[in-house]
């Protein structure tokens, strides 16, 4: 979902109150992005078909998630699923599991200031991106949500996040970019 809005200060009465405050323009992006689905994966042959991409057995459906999103924390439970049995097919779904949710909230200020008449101007402008500068938890593999992405895992190989058979089984250990802040200053004739 994203919610956008602008908005402009009016022209002010007074001199240095409308050199100073009128024509300022606010625009904001609120972003939230609920969790991608990706599928928890064996990382190994057990099915014996010669594939690794296969899935386990939920053995724990109320304890998936533990709750936690920071960094270094794990994201699931890795006891809540074990490794089907040789030559069975496990009953988890396929993206069945979501990953974690991300909100954030872009900003850009601007302003137009004319020079001898309308036909010349200048914009300057600041623009600040993951304005509260919040945490936003990433796994191997993903695409950022931050950057238009869904943050559901890209490679088709399994990813250390989502392979049971991994010592980072769950573990979230990257962040995406955190608060970015530019300025421009723009000549238009």
């Amino acid at each position: 979902m994203n919610l956008t809005a602008v908005a402009q200060t009016p022209k002010f009465p007074g001199r240095l109150a409308h050199a100073l405050a009128s024509g300022w323009q606010l625009a904001g992006i609120y972003k939230f992005i609920s969790g991608a689905p990706f599928s928890v994966q064996t990382g190994t042959d057990q099915q014996l078909s010669g594939i690794n991409h296969q899935r386990p057995n939920l053995v724990d459906p109320t304890h998936v998630y533990t709750g936690q999103t920071c960094g270094g924390c794990f994201y699931l439970n890795k006891s809540a699923f074990a490794a089907q049995p040789l030559g069975t097919v496990g009953n988890l779904g396929w993206n069945s599991v979501t990953g974690p949710a991300y909100w954030g909230i872009d900003l850009a200020v601007s302003r137009q200031f004319p020079i001898r008449g309308e036909r010349h101007r200048i914009e300057v402008r600041a623009d600040a991106f993951n304005l509260t500068n919040g945490y936003v938890p990433a796994f191997s593999g993903t695409n950022p949500p931050a950057q238009g992405g869904t943050g559901a895992p890209v490679s088709p190989a399994v990813p250390a996040f989502a392979a049971l058979n991994s010592s980072q089984f769950g573990q979230i250990l990257t962040a995406f970019p955190t608060r970015k802040i530019q300025f421009a200053f723009k000549y238009m004739f």
